[in-house]
């Protein structure tokens, strides 16, 4: 081959470009067959240092070259060792709320390179192993808790490596945080007063550091006890965070300056991608962070240990879900404390069938009989099952809504009422997988959830159409009659359950699309429409329930003794203890009465609520207070309707509504605008008079704390809609007062005459105080 080179002759294009871009104005780009958007676009990204990493990746240095420079001493003071902690515990913070651990935590280069500290600055040491196990503990966490996105929190880490998953390296870090915490402290006697501000800070965020250590690792497995100990060590973290005020605090300049963090280390491992501006809190930031993070899982700990039925996971679960600061971290750590059990627990069960398939098949080969087939015994996978944590969506805890053995398969000779319990756990294992996700998401899932429910509803019919549930029913006198062939309308106490279960997560749906800002002003009217007719479907299938409970009546003392003659001691310990039971079941009977009641009303109260929405909306529709809604080019009304609602029409109950009922309930005929505003204005009232006889009632007590404050925010709500609703109806005309019902409001030339207001919404209020529902207060404000 010839050595010689090809001739290459070089042009100046400048002059060419030059003379198109000034033929182009500002904002065009240039457009040929050979050169399309796509390639204008890589030319604007070309040369532009915040969009082309690739200008900078050769230049960034290795780990070794960047610690050979001295841009990581470990020969540093004690302000400077508390100033590296402090900085990582910024971006620990910076971390959890988006940004990659190659863009925060590890950025340092201190835990790089752990070894080399051991020997020369055990500060340093246990500071980089207490962070990397922190690290390693939480993204283990969640990634096992499967409830957080990307758009949550970034897991990736681009190649370099955490520790070792497990408990060991945990350990390890404690203890070199302890054995540091114990040479600081011999050393404050000798040391200059400086020094032992320094000296204290550094052991108050070691404290803090192994608490969390211990709280990370208790939290799996979950067990009753290790949930218990981690909802105690999220208190003791907390006072601790708390006590830090009471130390040294380094300012945030002397936290930038701080040595031995290098934002471009991981530069080449992380891609040709824009590298995401990081912006790093404050220390105090930071702490209150940490404290609302703890705080979170603190209390989700305390009402796992005390969930013993399902009411009380959905309530709590509920509440968690709507905490304004629903924190990646607590969300994924509650939803694996709630599921991991059930996994172990059928895991152990899975391979202890598998054991005894393979015992059984040696001994029917040592016998002879090859051709025989194992009867297997189920009762280890179902032991497994029954001994998981109460607060698990497990069969025994849906049998015992409706007062079920946790075998009905067995004990009361229902196959299908064990399918039903059984597809009960998994449909709600799923839900509680949904109420641990972000709001947005959470909202898809519930659509997809409605399937699940669709189901359940056919697994109820079948359980209560098979005879050992209908005898079970009759002879524990529950109030319901099964009825054969077509007459059943599928109206029994399982189907009621299910029916009120469905309700909610339609409304659920609905309502999460408000706090989102996923409808326009004028869809308000549809959504509230619909929302008040599942309210009282999710009623009436409770009460339905209710009505057809055993009533518990409990007997006066007959067991006293005649004519002074002595008792048995045994014969008295067995009347005292009956005595008892009665009780504990009367007193268990009367909460769920009120119970039932408190809900009852609070139904009342959002359907109130949502029938003054859906008026009111219509008569400023009517008024044109509203903005119009878009042009529809391609879908009309109708369809618009079903596109909302679709989901729903999978769904036998409760039965889903169609655009031509919206029509008949919002037609107006000869009602005038000004009259709908007084029947919104009577439902306001109607809800008002409702919440104040809930106040006045003992039953309030029953409610969950976030039904109690939802309370209180529909109360404020209705008010301040009743005053604009009267405000509205004043300013129409003549004969415009609040309680003139008959008045016919005209304008000139026989119009009707809008007041001149403009219309807004407001969900501030709905938002502070309601986890599932959400109204919004009437905003008037006068035209300029």
């Amino acid at each position: 081959m010839s050595d010689q080179k090809p001739h290459v002759e070089h042009l100046d294009v400048q002059p060419f470009l030059q003379t198109v871009c000034d033929g182009m104005q500002v904002g065009e780009l240039l457009c040929r067959d050979n050169f399309n958007l796509h390639d204008a676009m890589i030319a604007v990204e070309i040369g532009d240092s915040k969009m082309d990493v690739g200008l900078r990746r050769g230049d960034t240095r290795s780990l070794g070259e960047l610690i050979a420079a001295g841009l990581a001493p470990v020969d540093i003071s004690l302000e400077s060792q508390l100033a590296v902690i402090d900085k990582l515990m910024c971006m620990e913070a910076t971390w959890h709320n988006g940004v990659v651990l190659s863009q925060t935590v590890f950025t340092s280069l201190y835990l790089l390179d752990t070894a080399r500290l051991e020997n020369t600055n055990p500060v340093l040491h246990a500071t980089a192993l207490g962070i990397r196990s922190t690290c390693t503990l939480l993204h283990d966490g969640i990634v096992a808790g499967q409830v957080v996105d990307d758009e949550d929190m970034l897991l990736h880490s681009f190649g370099f490596r955490l520790d070792s998953p497990g408990s060991k390296s945990v350990k390890i870090a404690i203890a070199a945080l302890q054995n540091v915490i114990e040479t600081l402290r011999k050393t404050t006697d000798t040391d200059t007063t400086e020094d032992v501000q320094d000296i204290q800070a550094i052991i108050s965020r070691f404290q803090f550091r192994i608490i969390l250590l211990q709280l990370l690792d208790a939290t799996y497995p979950a067990t009753e006890k290790s949930i218990a100990l981690a909802a105690e060590l999220c208190r003791k973290a907390c006072e601790v965070l708390d006590s830090f005020s009471k130390f040294k605090i380094l300012s945030s300049e002397i936290l930038d300056s701080v040595p031995g963090f290098c934002p471009e280390v991981h530069r080449k491992a992380m891609g040709l991608v824009p590298p995401r501006s990081v912006t790093v809190p404050s220390f105090n930031n930071a702490v209150q962070h940490w404290k609302d993070t703890l705080q979170l899982l603190g209390d989700a700990c305390s009402w796992l240990g005390s969930c013993t039925r399902w009411r009380d996971l959905r309530s709590n679960l509920v509440s968690f879900a709507a905490t304004p600061k629903n924190l990646p971290i607590a969300r994924s750590l509650v939803h694996r404390a709630i599921v991991s059990p059930i996994k172990n627990a059928q895991n152990a069960a899975a391979a202890a069938h598998a054991a005894q398939a393979a015992t059984d098949s040696k001994q029917s080969t040592a016998d002879g009989n090859t051709d025989a087939t194992s009867n297997l015994n189920n009762s280890g996978a179902a032991k497994k099952l029954e001994e998981l944590p109460k607060w698990c969506p497990s069969p025994s805890m849906f049998a015992a809504e409706f007062g079920w053995p946790s075998d009905p398969a067995s004990s009361i000779s229902s196959p299908d009422a064990a399918m039903f319990i059984e597809q009960c756990a998994i449909a709600v294992q799923g839900w509680c997988h949904t109420m641990c996700l972000n709001r947005c998401r959470q909202r898809r899932r519930l659509r997809r959830l409605l399937e699940d429910w669709r189901n359940m509803t056919d697994h109820a019919f079948n359980a209560e159409s098979s005879g050992g549930v209908q005898d079970y029913f009759t002879q524990h006198k529950w109030n319901w009659q099964a009825v054969d062939g077509e007459n059943n309308p599928l109206a029994g106490p399982v189907t009621a359950w299910v029916e009120s279960e469905a309700a909610k997560t339609m409304g659920a749906h609905i309502m999460l699309g408000f706090q989102l800002d996923l409808y326009y002003p004028y869809e308000y009217c549809v959504m509230y429409w619909y929302c008040d007719y599942l309210y009282g479907s999710e009623q009436g299938a409770m009460e339905e329930l209710a009505n057809m409970r055993p009533k518990l009546i409990v007997a006066g003392n007959k067991h006293r003794g005649s004519g002074g003659g002595s008792v048995g001691k045994g014969k008295k310990q067995g009347r005292v203890g009956s005595s008892l039971s009665a009780t504990t079941a009367s007193l268990a009977a009367k909460h769920e009465e009120e119970s039932v009641a408190a809900t009852s009303m609070v139904l009342k109260v959002d359907r109130m609520m949502c029938q003054a929405m859906m008026r009111l909306c219509l008569g400023l529709e009517w008024l044109n207070l509203l903005p119009s809604p878009p042009a529809r080019p391609f879908n009309t009304e109708k369809e618009h309707f079903v596109s909302r609602f679709s989901s729903f029409e999978q769904l036998i109950r409760p039965p889903p509504l169609s655009y031509e009922d919206f029509k008949r309930s919002t037609n107006p005929g000869e009602i005038t605008p000004q009259r709908v505003l007084l029947a919104a204005y009577e439902a306001l009232a109607t809800a008002q008079s409702t919440i104040a006889a809930l106040e006045a009632s003992p039953v309030i007590k029953q409610l969950p704390e976030y039904q109690r404050k939802h309370v209180n925010g529909m109360k404020r709500i209705a008010m301040q809609n009743m005053m604009g609703v009267k405000l509205l109806v004043t300013s129409l005309g003549d004969g415009g007062g609040i309680n003139s019902k008959s008045a016919v409001i005209k304008g000139g030339g026989g119009k009707e005459a809008p007041p001149a207001f403009v219309v807004g919404w407001d969900f501030k209020v709905a938002f502070q105080h309601s986890a599932v529902a959400f109204y919004p207060a009437l905003v008037l404000k006068t035209k300029k």
